[in-house]
């Protein structure tokens, strides 16, 4: 039967208390974490280093740092489809390509093109890792005939009027200084992502790339790659 028990002011849940993880599978993950195999088990598929630092018998146990450690450490064929499921739900793990993967993205912090059919996760990917590292998500929805405009910004044309009206109203005088500023700018995706105040990087999410056209993903990757971008009434 599950326990549970308080630690340091925190309520520490068994593994037994997930549905479908079973004792083989929670008997990998201890493994994996006190860096010891029974006798007779394959080491995970991660080469030499697949125990980490002391792995063996006898070695001092060793907690998972994050989730990438966590998919870097443990035999996940072993443990099964329907555990892994479950442990995925609860925000526990992914599939070891798809955690180095995420893991030489942050490194070389570059961008990370998944693909794959409809419904198997890629967005969810991008919601993970902003939640596993404390960033704000910002999703750019592509479609057909989308243009760089509608990735970037936009001047917000009815503030701007109704602030020259204002202005006549008083008799002041405007200068186009004063008309393209940040006040009068609205931000899209890609500009928003950007220009995010911090203190982390936002996530940004281009969601159906594949539904733009040729010039679009041209300009894009150009983005991606430089980080910036030039508005002619700002700078860059």
């Amino acid at each position: 039967m599950a326990t549970f028990d308080v630690k340091d002011q925190k309520l520490v849940y068994a593994l037994g208390a997930l549905k479908n993880v079973g004792v083989e599978a929670m008997k990998l993950i201890v493994e994996a974490r006190d860096g010891t195999l029974a006798e007779g088990s394959p080491a995970p598929d991660a080469g030499p280093q697949a125990g980490g630092p002391g792995a063996g018998s006898g070695a001092a146990s060793k907690p998972f740092v994050n989730l990438f450690d966590f998919a870097r450490r443990v035999d996940l064929k072993r443990i099964g489809k329907r555990p892994l499921e479950m442990l995925a739900r609860v925000g526990y793990v992914a599939d070891r390509p798809l955690a180095l993967a995420l893991t030489l993205q942050e490194i070389l912090d570059r961008p990370l093109l998944l693909e794959g059919d409809a419904g198997v996760g890629k967005t969810a990917v991008a919601q993970a890792l902003a939640d596993g590292l404390g960033r704000r998500l910002i999703r750019l929805q592509c479609y057909e005939g989308i243009d760089a405009g509608e990735a970037l910004y936009e001047w917000n044309y009815t503030r701007q009027l109704l602030a020259i009206r204002l202005a006549e109203a008083r008799g002041d005088h405007l200068a186009d200084d004063d008309m393209f500023t940040d006040a009068y700018l609205t931000e899209h995706p890609v500009l928003a992502a950007l220009r995010h105040p911090g203190p982390l990087p936002a996530v940004l999410l281009v969601d159906e790339i594949d539904r733009a056209d040729d010039e679009f993903e041209a300009f894009l990757l150009e983005v991606l790659a430089e980080s910036a971008v030039t508005i002619p009434e700002l700078g860059t």
